[in-house]
Formats: structure tokens, C-alpha cells, sequence
């Protein structure tokens, strides 16, 4: 088993949980907002990235 697998799974319960939590706190289109900005910058911080 790959050494790095271990930490890919932690990297994506972070993404999930990132995106998740301003739902959970603030179920309302506020939360939604907040998720969908939060991920889209994960999203192109991890794109940008070499």
C-alpha cells in the first residue's frame, strides 16, 4: 500500500469538512454562499498549485 495514501484521505476529509461546516452552522443561502466561495478557492489553490 502507498505511503501517501494515508494522508490523501486526511487531505479530502479536510476539503469535505471545509465545505461542509458554514452549511451546518448557517443552513440558509448565507451558508451556501459561503461554502461555494470556500470551495471554489480550495479548488483553485489546489489547481494552481506545481
Amino acid at each position: 500500500m502507498p505511503t501517501n495514501l494515508y494522508g490523501s484521505v486526511l487531505r479530502g476529509f479536510d476539503v469535505a469538512l471545509l465545505a461542509a461546516v458554514p452549511l451546518l452552522l448557517f443552513p440558509s443561502a448565507n451558508g451556501a454562499t459561503v461554502s461555494t466561495l470556500l470551495s471554489v478557492g480550495v479548488l483553485a489553490y489546489l489547481c494552481g498549485r506545481k
